[in-house]
């Protein structure tokens, strides 16, 4: 979390804290930013604050113009801790509070989580394959696992014909019908 406070600025709407749960922002003129501000010294696109474990990377989007970092010029970059303050323009901005938190990682988690449901529920193990066998291979050959049982079909278009056809798509269809009203007793009464 960063929390700001505009302690001047020519534009008296902004004055007054500013808090986001966002690690990037950007300050600017223009209405793309995160935090706009109407000062006639600011660019449309001016700094990128970046919210890091050690404090709050501010940095200029162009090298001109510069910005101050507790009274000192900076046309770059320059980490900021809790109680530090920088000017862009006429416009003061104080560092109130910082809170990082690192970013878990979605991928993992979410693996964990299905792991974890699909040992508990084998339909739920039995109809995800069945999703991720159609999403890789949908022009070639599936397994359905319907029931817990693994067959080989293979799709009408790429079947010889002295090979049997797979399934009508709507005797699969239906098959995926039962299989989500099955999942959706399962969660209702678990």
């Amino acid at each position: 979390m960063i929390k700001l406070s505009i302690v001047k600025s020519p534009d008296r709407e902004v004055l007054g804290h500013y808090e986001t749960q966002k690690i990037n922002i950007t300050i600017g003129s223009s209405c793309r930013n995160d935090l706009v501000i109407s000062d006639t010294e600011i660019i449309s696109s001016h700094l990128r604050l970046k919210l890091t474990s050690q404090g709050l990377l501010v940095k200029n989007i162009n090298r001109v113009p510069y910005f101050f970092s507790n009274g000192k010029k900076v046309s770059g970059e320059k980490l900021h801790v809790k109680g530090d303050s920088f000017l862009l323009g006429q416009t003061k901005v104080e560092i109130l509070e910082l809170s990082y938190q690192k970013e878990f990682d979605v991928r993992a988690e979410l693996q964990q989580r299905v792991g974890a449901i699909t040992k508990k529920q084998p339909l739920v193990a039995n109809l995800l394959q069945l999703i991720r066998d159609e999403i890789l291979n949908p022009r070639v050959t599936s397994k359905s696992v319907a029931h817990g049982q693994q067959q080989e079909q293979e799709h009408p278009k790429v079947a010889p014909a002295t090979k049997q056809k797979s399934k009508p798509v709507m005797a699969r269809a239906n098959e995926g019908k039962t299989m989500i009203a099955r999942l959706a007793d399962i969660f209702k009464d678990g």
